[in-house]
């Protein structure tokens, strides 16, 4: 079999991702269908559900608490690594959150939390209310 010699189907050999475009469309749709006012007004008021539940004197905050910024809270804690802290809620509550730098070392490094970065908790429009307060419940407890 020849390769096409222009692009880009010169490198994009093989079978093409059919999946992944009717996955796309299906999103694209679920976003028609739902508002992009609503999903981002549930995901701020599910941010600021957490915001408002975490109680721990060991948990540093590096989110803006502005309504209108993104659902995502970065944390580090007094007594754990971030990687730890993300290792304890995973296997011990089943909680998914993300570890590190998050590809923005230098952003780390203005907020002193380089090399360790922080625990990043990204609110979505599928999270429930009982997932927010299970996350805050464990913070607190630790």
């Amino acid at each position: 079999p020849l390769q096409p010699d222009y692009f880009p189907d010169r490198l994009e050999a093989g079978t093409l991702n059919v999946l992944g475009v009717f996955g796309l469309k299906a999103g694209i749709e679920f976003i028609e269908e739902t508002g992009i006012e609503k999903i981002h007004s549930k995901e701020l008021m599910l941010k600021k559900l957490l915001l408002e539940q975490l109680d721990n004197e060991n948990v540093k905050i590096f989110t803006s608490k502005e309504d209108s910024s993104p659902a995502i809270v970065s944390i580090v804690h007094s007594d754990y690594s971030p990687v730890d802290l993300a290792n304890i809620l995973d296997g011990e509550f089943d909680i998914a959150t993300r570890a590190g730098l998050h590809c923005a070392p230098l952003a780390h490094k203005f907020l002193s939390t380089f090399p360790y970065g922080t625990l990043r908790i990204s609110i979505g429009y599928f999270n429930t209310e009982q997932e927010i307060l299970t996350l805050s419940s464990a913070l607190n407890q630790l």
